[in-house]
């Protein structure tokens, strides 16, 4: 039995071959590619993928095609071979703002033969009607709020993968909409990713591995999560009922970092307004002008004017702030 699209059908274009009580061992399994020109997937399984998925993973199945997906395995000491057929069904995505095909199309100018069988993850992020209609009651990002629309390419530009969105999104719970972003492959070959007040970590068959909530006092996660060297996670957050200047008590946008452990305790956490300049000269002089989309000589990138430098200067895009 093949078990197309499983785990909820988070990533459709995969599937588990049910093992079935064989004892199977030295599993290696191939997509192949679609016509002439179509690039196979191949990939070897270990025992505890196996065993994880009661079977064999699948990954790397065309939308609305007939996939052969070729397997070799040693069983009872002998080695063996099969070719299942596997259908997977045409990618389905919502409608988006300024949408022209369910997905963008992907055309390689230059492929290096050493890069042939890369596999690239699209992480876009586009409109949506009431997107956005719903915010935290003291302010902060939570509106700002686009549809993640995520797909996997190989080197010809087609489609092997792609996240079914509407797995994640709910856009009448605060809890469950967001702009999704920052997915990063792990060293365990896991994926981590963030969206709005949440974090998540998925295999790439669809089987969640975590799926938690912001910790208490933190709000509106945004661009940036990663995995340390300890196995914690930062991650680019606001703080929640932030005191300004004693008169006010305000939601944040987009200033902390936050440290989490694999249980979601709050570990560590760094408030950036109070390290940096809040006027952001330290940043601006810190950085190369160009991240602040001002005009950059290139011969002289990289250099750092000090602020009396910058004061002599003769009018034009003079990096600086201030009340």
């Amino acid at each position: 039995m093949v078990d197309v699209a499983p785990y909820g059908g988070v990533f459709p274009l995969t599937a588990i071959i049910n093992k079935a009580n064989h004892n199977v061992q030295d599993v290696k399994v191939t997509v192949l590619g679609k016509g002439e020109k179509g690039i196979p997937i191949s990939y070897d399984v270990g025992p505890q993928a196996i065993n994880t998925h009661d079977g064999i993973p699948v990954f790397g199945l065309y939308p609305d095609y007939v996939n052969k997906v070729k397997v070799d395995w040693t069983e009872e000491g002998k080695k063996q071979t099969y070719t299942w057929s596997i259908y997977a069904a045409p990618v389905s995505l919502p409608s988006t703002t300024g949408q022209t095909a369910v997905l963008p199309t992907v055309e390689p100018v230059k492929v290096d033969s050493s890069l042939k069988n890369r596999l690239y993850l699209f992480n876009h992020i586009t409109g949506m009607p009431r997107a956005g209609h719903i915010m935290h009651v003291a302010g902060g990002a939570a509106n700002w709020d686009y549809t993640g629309i995520n797909w996997i390419s190989d080197t010809n530009g087609d489609v092997r993968g792609y996240m079914n969105i509407d797995k994640f999104r709910n856009q009448d719970d605060i809890t469950r909409f967001g702009s999704m972003m920052s997915f990063h492959q792990v060293n365990d070959g896991n994926l981590i990713f963030g969206q709005g007040q949440r974090y998540f970590k998925y295999d790439f068959l669809g089987r969640v591995i975590s799926d938690k909530r912001l910790p208490k006092g933190f709000i509106d996660f945004s661009h940036a999560i990663t995995e340390t060297p300890k196995g914690t996670y930062l991650l680019r957050v606001a703080k929640e009922n932030y005191p300004l200047n004693g008169k006010y008590t305000i939601n944040t946008v987009r200033d902390h970092i936050l440290e989490v452990d694999q249980n979601g305790d709050t570990v560590d956490y760094w408030d950036l307004p109070k390290i940096l300049d809040p006027y952001r000269d330290d940043v601006i002089l810190a950085m190369d002008q160009g991240a602040v989309c001002l005009s950059v000589d290139a011969e002289h990138s990289g250099q750092v004017m000090t602020k009396e430098q910058l004061a002599k200067q003769p009018f034009g895009d003079i990096a600086g702030s201030g009340p």
